[in-house]
């Protein structure tokens, strides 16, 4: 006998819990089958991520959403027992991008198809967001953005209204998105629980952060793009490559100085150190299906 697949819905919150449930009204309105939200925020020590979480808490009141059943849950992004308050240094993005790693691979391993919204909260936890998903979400799934009019943001703001009519000036927006972690497993991140010793989860961590920061270049990349960074993974010479794409030998140095000013940025090189075809298989390879 066939089971229904679960659908839940993930929101990032910020000091406008109104953006949540404006955005599940019509997600719902839409027919989507949602049965359990989660809000992603940062620590409750902020008055206004307190008072929005509280607002929001309040519209699941006993699991219960505009009349019918839905589990709601909240997670905060820690460090241990502590959440971060805010995203101001490297390690306090790595937690909240290991959060949501983490609650990405846990859905998707239960089969769980799952609406993300990014238009509330930190910008910086939007974007950590969309990376995540880009590495766990299949083509099930679905990225939106909250489109607003001013005076509807105005009229709501801090949650002075938490719903809207439907034929107000509020817009689901879907973000488009190639779900590389899909398309490519091996940039999804390996559980940690799989890490026998420090030096084993050291090397864990830095594999999944170049698995993160190859898709991120992969996804900014044209499709001749990455056939040529392909081709230079796979160890071929720039004339193999021309000859290979039927595409002229300038052409592929233009490919090629493309790929490394990609990789410049997503690896934060400083102008002393040049990406090379042998830094771009070391690299690349463990994380590229190349047959």
């Amino acid at each position: 006998m066939a089971t229904t697949q679960r659908c839940v819905y993930i929101a990032t919150l910020g000091a406008q819990p109104q953006v949540v449930t404006l955005a599940l009204d019509r997600l719902l309105a839409r027919g989507e089958p949602i049965d359990e939200v989660l809000v992603v925020h940062l620590s409750l020590d902020e008055p206004c991520y307190r008072t929005a979480l509280a607002r929001v808490a309040q519209a699941f009141a006993n699991e219960q959403y505009a009349g019918r059943h839905i589990r709601y849950r909240p997670l905060a992004i820690r460090a241990g027992s502590l959440a971060h308050a805010a995203l101001r240094s490297e390690g306090a993005v790595q937690h909240a991008l290991d959060t949501l790693q983490v609650l990405l691979r846990q859905l998707k391993e239960a089969n769980v198809r799952i609406h993300l919204c990014v238009a509330g909260g930190h910008s910086l936890l939007g974007m950590l967001a969309l990376t995540a998903a880009m590495l766990y979400f299949d083509h099930s799934d679905a990225i939106w953005h909250l489109a607003s009019s001013a005076e509807v943001c105005r009229q709501s703001a801090a949650g002075a209204q938490m719903h809207l009519p439907l034929t107000a000036d509020v817009q689901l927006v879907r973000i488009p998105l190639e779900p590389w972690g899909h398309l490519f497993p091996l940039l999804r991140t390996p559980p940690n629980a799989s890490c026998a010793s420090s030096t084993v989860q050291r090397r864990a961590n830095h594999d999944a952060q170049n698995g993160t920061r190859c898709a991120h270049v992969l996804a900014r990349l044209t499709e001749r793009q990455r056939e040529v960074l392909a081709a230079l993974v796979a160890g071929l010479t720039i004339q193999e490559i021309s000859a290979q794409l039927c595409i002229v030998i300038s052409t592929v140095h233009a490919h090629k100085k493309q790929i490394f000013a990609e990789c410049a940025i997503a690896w934060e090189l400083d102008a002393t150190t040049r990406a090379d075809a042998h830094w771009l298989r070391e690299t690349f390879a463990p994380h590229m299906d190349l047959e």
